[in-house]
């Protein structure tokens, strides 16, 4: 299929189990389907077999990742290496909270959600409350190496015109100073 199939039937696809693991499958049949197939065939698209996964492919593949469980932190490690861009998001910062990925996988996370919003359309970006909430979440788990992670959230949360994406910055620059007085576990 995925040889024959045209970008916009590649990307359907990818957007139709999104939808079957976010909103139709119970989350441990979610789960078991990243060791089963999921982890193969993102790993065979990487390497471009039977073609390269596109930048809409991969958008369309969050919900993926978002539904990973036990394998989240192999998931995001693979997921940020794709080209993916962001346009719509449909709900899946509901169904992050909903999942509890960021309280269980806190470094992952920041580092997905970073990816996220550094390859998201400022156009159609009317998630900064859900952004905020989240980082909010993350801010005191995060281990210590984490701060320039964090850091690069809130930039490019400003850059997608979030209006308290600054005022991020700075409660997370005075939590974790510059100087190595850090205080994330």
């Amino acid at each position: 299929f995925i040889a024959t199939a045209d970008e916009e039937m590649r990307t359907d696809f990818a957007r139709h189990v999104s939808w079957l693991l976010l909103h139709q499958a119970t989350p441990e049949y979610a789960e078991s389907q990243w060791p089963r197939w999921i982890e193969h065939y993102l790993s065979e698209r990487l390497a471009d077999r039977p073609l390269p996964l596109t930048a809409s492919e991969a958008g369309q593949m969050l919900g993926w990742v978002i539904t990973a469980g036990c394998h989240f932190p192999e998931a995001v490690s693979s997921y940020i290496r794709t080209n993916a861009r962001f346009s719509e998001f449909h709900g899946l910062f509901n169904e992050i909270k909903k999942r509890n990925v960021a309280q269980q996988y806190p470094d992952q996370f920041a580092q997905l959600l970073r990816y996220v919003l550094e390859r998201s359309d400022s156009s159609n970006f009317f998630v900064c409350s859900d952004v905020e909430e989240l980082l909010h979440e993350i801010i005191p788990t995060v281990m210590v190496g984490g701060r320039d992670t964090l850091l690069a959230i809130c930039e490019a949360a400003a850059r997608l015109q979030c209006p308290d994406a600054l005022t991020w910055k700075v409660e997370i620059e005075t939590q974790w100073p510059a100087d190595g007085g850090m205080s994330g576990s």
